[in-house]
């Protein structure tokens, strides 16, 4: 992978035209320059990828580094996906616009990849990307097709014979519209320190939309619930912090059918994304890691808590959660440097404490005890509310 701090000198030798831009008494670089970042991009992507790809000079150019990190944060995304390692995994990339630097990202950066497919609602862009798959002799591997903007956005799904989702891994990403109009998208750009502000080059379609980000990304969730169950993850890149505060209220609405999340990155010192990732998996449960992104206003479910501070070793705290775990109904413990705990179902509801029976929802629980790190994790399970009782219990020890 190449290195974020960019040696001009040698990438100049591998592209002569970023001499145009690359002032070397001055270490300089012309990042504001529309034409630069084409060349720059351009050279970014044979060095780091070995490929070739064409830009247009009246459409969008992509950031390499950012879409770079989207691509790497997917594949901590699979990893940390249970029961993921040597699946195949399938990608679709919603607005792929003419350099489909996403789904050739994809193919160098998220292993096991199989099939990526893009789509756009804009012919010409298709065919722009087309060349550049054939350019790079990927036409086995990525797919790509024009799409009616009203139609649902995941459809092309259906017409790609995947593996069943048991035995799969299929992801969704997007990079949608920011801006509701071009008065808005001006706006913003003026706000911008002046060393960050950039030539803002585009066709309509990549940054202008209804609604801007937030109705492209309601629209992609209502979407996603056709494919809830052949979709492992769904994610999206959001532009604006204002746009995540205004999705919370149906992401908390539906937190009893799917577990999201949001990560934040920063690719350059100045510009931050955030990505929404979210699924239907309800067993699923990311590692806190990746929730690096903690707001009041998000309110996700917590899938660790810290336990309650205490003076007593860690020896004997061990040995009072264990004497506790024992004494648990239909409880298989695996005892490690952490503690594994499995429950059939809630055997701390008030009407098991009653009669002795629980209700079954379909799932096992799963609870891992790290007394060391006073730490206790959700691995699996469908309601929150067991692992809250769990994490109640222990902390009254």
């Amino acid at each position: 992978m190449i290195s974020r701090r960019l040696d001009f000198d040698a990438l100049s030798v591998v592209e002569p035209e970023l001499l145009k831009y690359w002032d070397a008494s001055a270490r300089n670089f012309n990042f504001s320059d529309h034409h630069a970042m084409i060349a720059l991009t351009r050279t970014l992507v044979k060095v780091d990828m070995g490929y070739s790809i064409q830009l247009s000079e009246t459409q969008l150019c992509p950031n390499y580094f950012n879409r770079l990190d989207y691509v790497l944060f997917l594949q901590r995304l699979i990893d940390l996906t249970p029961d993921s390692a040597d699946l195949p995994v399938f990608g679709l990339d919603v607005g792929t616009s003419q350099s489909c630097i996403y789904p050739l990202l994809c193919t160098k950066y998220i292993c096991n990849i199989s099939k990526m497919i893009g789509t756009d609602i804009v012919p010409e862009f298709i065919d722009a990307a087309e060349m550049n798959i054939q350019r790079n002799n990927l036409s086995s591997l990525i797919k790509l097709a024009v799409v009616d903007q009203k139609e649902n956005c995941f459809f092309p799904l259906f017409k790609q014979k995947f593996h069943s989702e048991e035995d799969a891994i299929v992801f969704t990403m997007c990079n949608p519209p920011f801006y509701t109009s071009a008065h808005q998208m001006t706006t913003s750009r003026e706000r911008k320190n002046d060393f960050v502000k950039q030539q803002t080059i585009g066709h309509v379609s990549e940054l202008i939309t209804d609604g801007g980000d937030y109705s492209f990304i309601m629209k992609l969730l209502n979407d996603s619930e056709s494919f809830s169950t052949r979709v492992t993850w769904f994610t999206s890149l959001i532009g604006n912090l204002s746009t995540l505060r205004r999705l919370v209220p149906y992401l908390k609405a539906n937190q009893h059918r799917i577990i999201y999340g949001v990560h934040r990155f920063k690719s350059g010192a100045y510009t931050v994304r955030w990505i929404l990732f979210w699924t239907y998996k309800m067993e699923y449960k990311p590692p806190p890691e990746l929730f690096n992104f903690s707001s009041k206003f998000l309110n996700a479910k917590k899938f660790v808590q810290i336990m309650q501070d205490r003076k007593d070793d860690s020896y004997s705290l061990r040995s009072r959660i264990l004497v506790k775990l024992f004494s648990l109904p239909y409880t298989s413990l695996h005892l490690r440097d952490v503690i594994v705990i499995r429950l059939p179902g809630n055997v701390f509801s008030r009407s098991y404490r009653r009669s002795g029976e629980f209700n079954f929802d379909g799932s096992e629980y799963i609870f891992e005890l790290d007394v060391k790190r006073r730490k206790i994790t959700w691995r699996n399970g469908l309601d929150h509310k067991v692992f809250e009782s769990f994490c109640n219990v222990i902390n009254s020890l």
